[in-house]
């Protein structure tokens, strides 16, 4: 049993045979060409056996052999199965739910759980994912439907954060690639910094800064109603973990 890959080029239309259920494997890196290929021949159609002459693929697509068949493997059009369309949609509805969680906050400006957008998405009707369709326009196309199920809004949470000297080089470069922040303030123990993020990375900075600093490290979360109060407590996230007095403001320790 194979699967057919069609991959079409101006007038013309090259095809592989391959085995069921490898292209996304293939696709993802988890397989070789080798383990993907049911015959190595390329075809003009696949279905009547008609093969394609070295020329004509070299004139259709300005190359031959493994370079061919591997573009026509990366870029060719296939019928999905059974098993490779609900995974696939699977994953789609994996992305959407990141999405919101990602890019959206309670009242409060709290980070939405996954598994209350998971229990949203659940209840609406008639619900399908287009295993095809990027990830983003389908919560886009959502979003007013889970907002009628979740109070939301799409915003981004302030905060401050600490980084001693000896840590910078391990976790500074790629904390700045996840938050918005002016620079922050270099000092003789440390860098000191007030952002702003996506309510759903906030784990993730944490995560790193853990992981990164050994424990070592000030981490504040603003809500809505402690914004106002980030620029005179940023100051405290280097000192000896304590905890800031104020409206709203939630305080990650570095674990010990």
């Amino acid at each position: 049993m194979s699967q057919v890959v069609s991959y079409k080029t101006g007038k013309y239309c090259f095809e592989l045979l391959v085995k069921p259920d490898t292209i996304l494997p293939f696709r993802a890196g988890k397989l070789q060409r080798g383990s993907v290929l049911f015959l190595d021949d390329i075809f003009t159609n696949a279905s009547k056996g008609d093969r394609a002459s070295e020329a004509l693929v070299i004139e259709g697509m300005g190359c031959t052999g493994t370079e061919a068949i591997d573009t026509i493997l990366k870029k060719g059009h296939f019928q999905l199965s059974t098993q490779e369309r609900k995974k696939m949609c699977e994953e789609k509805r994996n992305a959407v739910i990141t999405y919101f969680v990602r890019y959206y906050a309670d009242p409060a400006g709290r980070p939405i759980p996954r598994t209350r957008i998971e229990a949203a998405l659940d209840t609406i009707k008639g619900l399908r994912f287009d295993p095809f369709e990027i990830a983003d326009r389908q919560a886009q196309q959502l979003e007013s439907k889970v907002r009628d199920l979740v109070r939301m809004s799409k915003q981004t949470i302030s905060g401050a954060v600490f980084i001693p000297t000896a840590h910078m080089g391990k976790v500074q470069h790629t904390v700045c690639g996840i938050i918005e922040c002016d620079g922050g303030k270099y000092r003789n123990d440390g860098w000191l910094a007030k952002f702003s993020c996506m309510p759903g990375d906030c784990d993730r900075i944490s995560e790193i800064l853990d992981k990164g600093c050994a424990g070592d490290y000030k981490l504040k979360f603003y809500t809505k109603g402690g914004e106002e109060d980030a620029s005179g407590s940023a100051e405290g996230t280097s000192q000896g973990g304590k905890k800031g007095k104020g409206k709203g403001k939630k305080e990650r320790k570095g674990k010990k």
